[in-house]
């Protein structure tokens, strides 16, 4: 109440209300220590809820509403059961009376529904569905040719993959792929640190077969031309760890409404702040993301990962609730040749071997080399990653 009242007494005067004028206000009528002192008001911005976000909280606060009148109106209407020792047709009025009252809450009230329309206002839809949509000629390549698979508005593809199979290079050469198409794209990778990130990325923009580049100017050069490229292009969620789904939804629909963000990409559902068990919150998270993509024409692409199974079905696969795969329009599933690339792991690793030992021969050093190339001529034919 003191607080209250020393800001009401700051805003009549037309002054500054911040952390220097409160706290001298409240110290000057000898109110300070009273109200909790300075640690007790630096405090208090960082737990007063943002109005950035209130539409999100007036959201939650519906759900809960509606939650807590389902439940007391089931509580109600099974008691009423049981003292009727059945169902009687009064019961069953007043039973049909509470299922019309949560319809209509469900419906946001009375008078006429928000959410209708004429045929003619989808003309330009309609007639684009028609003339120039086909499998093939709309939506965003992918950086290969998987039959006529794009990437298109309204849609969401959910990326699985066993650990390790090459989900983040996939992805980031997808990222890449679409900046060169000129889409605007969000990366949100909650596991690679962002200057980890811009080097990966940046190595696929340059074709670089080489991890690390000698520091010259050339370098600096041709690094500073790709960050460049995807400046203008490419938004990074600047956080790692676990996240928050709401908040990152949030920054999708901001980054949708005022930039006009095409694709969002997020590395990966388990780094949502969603518990493993709890199925029930990942199929929300699951249909907002869906339905944030159905409703504003952008397209998510999230990772998911994957089980260990022999089972051959993806779906059943992939880790968590069924809902991510059930929401999804498009699964993407990448696969890597664990065989060879544990065959050319191990003769890398003989090579090396050979290569470090002071007392090996010239002659030594190149039949191990020989002997890599041979192997990788041998396993050239063979593939190294399915995606399908």
């Amino acid at each position: 109440r003191d607080i209250w009242q020393a800001i009401l007494s700051l805003h009549a005067e037309g002054a500054p209300i911040d952390m220097v004028t409160l706290p001298e206000r409240l110290k000057t009528r000898g109110q300070l220590d009273g109200v909790g002192g300075l640690g007790y008001l630096a405090a208090l911005p960082e737990a007063t809820p943002s109005a950035a976000n209130a539409a999100y909280y007036l959201d939650v606060l519906w759900e809960k509403h509606l939650a807590r009148k389902i439940l007391a109106d089931s509580a109600q209407s099974a008691a009423e059961v049981w003292q009727s020792n059945g169902v009687t047709e009064a019961l069953y009025t007043r039973l049909r009376d509470r299922h019309v009252e949560l319809e209509r809450l469900l419906g946001q009230g009375g008078g006429a529904p928000r959410l209708v329309a004429r045929p003619m206002d989808f003309e330009q839809e309609y007639l684009a569905w028609w003339f120039k949509r086909r499998p093939g000629d709309y939506g965003w390549e992918l950086p290969v040719e998987l039959a006529d698979l794009r990437i298109r508005p309204h849609e969401m593809t959910v990326f699985t993959a066993e650990e390790g199979a090459g989900k983040t290079t996939f992805l980031g050469q997808t990222a890449v792929h679409l900046i060169k198409q000129g889409v605007r794209v969000f990366y949100a990778s909650l596991e690679v640190p962002n200057g980890e990130m811009m080097w990966l990325l940046s190595r696929q923009i340059l074709g670089a077969t080489a991890s690390h580049l000698e520091e010259n100017e050339e370098n600096i050069r041709r690094l500073r031309a790709a960050m460049e490229f995807m400046q203008s292009h490419l938004t990074v969620y600047s956080f790692q760890g676990i996240g928050a789904w709401r908040e990152i939804l949030e920054t999708c629909r901001w980054l949708r409404a005022e930039q006009k963000t095409d694709v969002f990409m997020i590395d990966n559902a388990m780094r949502l702040g969603i518990p493993d068990d709890d199925w029930a919150q990942q199929g929300m998270a699951a249909k907002q993301f869906a339905d944030f993509s159905v409703k504003t024409g952008a397209h998510v692409m999230i990772v998911v990962h994957q089980n260990k199974s022999d089972s051959t079905d993806v779906k059943r696969r992939v880790h968590g609730s069924k809902m991510w795969v059930n929401n999804a329009n498009v699964i993407l599933h990448i696969m890597r040749h664990e065989k060879k690339a544990e065959k050319l792991d191990e003769q890398r690793e003989k090579t090396r071997l050979v290569l470090d030992d002071p007392g090996a021969s010239d002659a030594m050093k190149e039949a191990a080399r020989q002997e890599e190339r041979d192997l990788i001529e041998k396993l050239r034919p063979t593939w190294d990653t399915k995606l399908t």
